[in-house]
């Protein structure tokens, strides 16, 4: 059977967390990420902590999100990092410097090991390694040129370069007994198409490999760009060891979109994804940039689709 998970984020205040988890485990997700931002880390630790303990307490399996930190993971959320450590950034050999930290950065290093033991003294199970990139395209070969980033082996890619360093945020959250699963961003959507999505699955220790297929931020039918991505995740995993998953767009959409949000659904199903999850909570109704006037219908319709599959009405 399908499972569902659901993202939250936007509120610290327990009591009304704790209203809100009981609304996802009535409409029958199994799985809750929280984001965890560096704000968080620094600041929300031990309501974090209790937040996660909450949803264990209602049966759920607790994932994190590294929301926007060093902002080379997906988010809607400043980078203390960056704003403290300007020289870590990203240089491209036009010169730009961008707004993520360098893959390499010994201080990144640190950073994420910290934020690692953080998640782990929180409590949560998993962790979703949310659209690691570099922060450019790299189809054409350009690569950081950073202090850290000039001497590094010529025959060294952008692409294996990321992989390294994916495995390595993989491992270290092994050592801290949670599991990993990363989220590549569709070709479709990528700076650089064509990512290293077999290396990827083949890291050695990753619990699932997963894409976001967001149809109506990439004005592509639903149903074939849920499909065809869905299948591109299940391809480069193969035979290994690894779930496949997907996660469905649940921002920005109006009632007009209802019917394509069953689609949806049904393609990330039919194209064998062992758990579905949602982007967000509420339809995001919360969030300016990405909520809608519909979301409490909207919101109505994912519970829906998540209802009948544990045998709801």
């Amino acid at each position: 059977m399908t499972e569902y998970g659901v993202a939250y984020f936007g509120n610290r205040i327990l009591q009304h967390v704790q209203s809100d988890l009981d609304e996802i485990v009535a409409a029958g997700f199994q799985s809750v990420l929280h984001t965890f931002s560096e704000v968080d880390e620094r600041f929300y630790a031990e309501q974090m902590r209790a937040i996660v303990a909450a949803s264990h307490a209602r049966g759920l399996r607790v994932s994190a999100a590294p929301f926007a930190v060093a902002g080379i993971f997906g988010g809607e959320d400043a980078s203390l990092f960056l704003a403290e450590h300007p020289e870590e950034r990203q240089r491209d050999r036009t010169g730009r410097v961008r707004p993520a930290a360098c893959l390499n950065s010994t201080m990144l290093r640190s950073l994420l090991r910290r934020w690692i033991l953080a998640a782990a003294t929180a409590g949560f199970d998993e962790i979703l390694w949310d659209e690691p990139a570099w922060a450019f395209a790299t189809d054409d070969g350009a690569r950081c040129v950073c202090r850290y980033c000039r001497d590094l082996p010529e025959d060294l890619s952008p692409e294996r370069n990321l992989v390294e360093f994916v495995s390595w945020l993989v491992e270290e959250a092994r050592s801290h007994g949670m599991r990993s699963t990363v989220c590549l961003i569709p070709d479709e959507l990528a700076l650089t198409p064509g990512q290293p999505w077999a290396e990827m699955a083949s890291i050695p220790g990753l619990a699932s490999l997963s894409s976001d297929p967001y149809w109506k931020t990439a004005y592509l039918p639903a149903e074939k760009f849920v499909t065809d991505v869905t299948e591109r995740v299940r391809t480069a995993i193969g035979a290994l060891p690894v779930h496949c998953e997907c996660w469905v767009q649940g921002f920005g959409l109006g009632e007009e979109d209802l019917p394509d949000l069953e689609i949806a659904f049904q393609a990330a199903r039919n194209a064998g994804a062992r758990r579905i999850w949602v982007w967000a909570f509420a339809a995001a109704g919360h969030m300016s940039e990405l909520g809608t006037t519909s979301a409490d219908t909207v919101w109505e319709a994912i519970k829906r689709q998540t209802a009948q599959n544990v045998g709801e009405t």
